[in-house]
């Protein structure tokens, strides 16, 4: 990808982020990416192929940035865990994730196995609730702290 390209993806991402009231999660992305090159090469092809056909274009084109990047996050869970997108609302509340994704909804990948879930987006501010489902699910701790 080209440097303006880039430079022009990474700010729609940021500027999506704050209007959409929601944390960056491009380090947590990151760091999946460099789990799933460690685990198999393919896999990590497969989420460098659907950044740069399907994620990058989208976002480039003027569509939703942060939807984007929610369907991405969903499909790099995936390639580890079979799964489905979860989404939170402040009293804890969980039902499958459907796109727009609300600013104070909690989308978490959720995988049918005993792996910890993965946070696809997170609000700025969460609630006592959704700290509760981050703790069980995600940090896969059984006591509330």
């Amino acid at each position: 990808m080209a440097d303006g390209a880039r430079i022009e993806l990474d700010a729609k991402l940021a500027r999506g982020f704050a209007e959409r009231g929601f944390i960056d999660s491009r380090d947590a992305y990151r760091d999946r990416l460099r789990e799933l090159k460690a685990v198999g090469r393919e896999a990590f092809g497969k989420a460098v192929q659907y950044f740069e056909t399907t994620v990058t274009p989208r976002i480039l084109s003027g569509q939703d940035p942060i939807d984007a990047w929610i369907e991405y996050g969903g499909m790099l869970a995936s390639l580890t865990d079979a799964g489905e997108l979860m989404a939170v609302d402040t009293t804890g509340m969980a039902w499958p994730y459907g796109s727009p994704a609300r600013s104070d909804h909690l989308i978490l990948f959720v995988p049918e196995t005993g792996r910890a879930g993965f946070i696809v987006a997170r609000p700025v501010e969460v609630s006592e609730a959704q700290s509760a489902t981050i703790q069980l699910l995600v940090e896969n701790r059984l006591s509330l702290r």
